[in-house]
């Protein structure tokens, strides 16, 4: 697991200020979700009935905020006919960072999913069969 710190300076009126972001990498895991970010891949997202991936780097800005853009498709159990398969739609990846915790709120087009993650904490995952 790593936080890298990235800055960028901006001159206001002779004064200048420094606003730092971090992006997110490493395992995090959280009830009946996970999030995996490593540096130069596209982050994953598994959910007991659904998956999705983030566009990288997942940058946080320094008050913890962040907006990301993905993909989510959701899952079902049972079996599945050949050509079936729901097809992956664009998403929004919102929420906090608040140290080593990480509140989410995945906004699909068919509604919203609110998690909670910690860093280096097991998923418990339970997929649909």
């Amino acid at each position: 697991m790593k936080l890298s710190t990235l800055s960028t300076a901006k001159n206001r009126s002779c004064a200048m200020a420094i606003v730092a972001a971090v992006a997110v990498t490493g395992s995090w895991g959280g009830v009946g979700a996970g999030l995996e970010a490593t540096e130069g891949e596209a982050p994953r997202i598994e959910l007991d009935c659904a998956h999705g991936a983030i566009q990288a780097p997942l940058t946080v800005a320094a008050d913890g905020s962040f907006d990301w853009r993905g993909t989510f498709v959701p899952e079902r159990g049972g079996p599945t006919r050949e050509g079936t398969d729901k097809a992956a739609t664009a998403a929004r990846y919102r929420g906090k960072l608040d140290g080593d915790r990480l509140l989410l709120t995945i906004e699909p087009a068919s509604g919203k999913i609110e998690l909670e993650f910690f860093r280096n904490r097991a998923p418990r995952i339970r997929k649909c069969r």
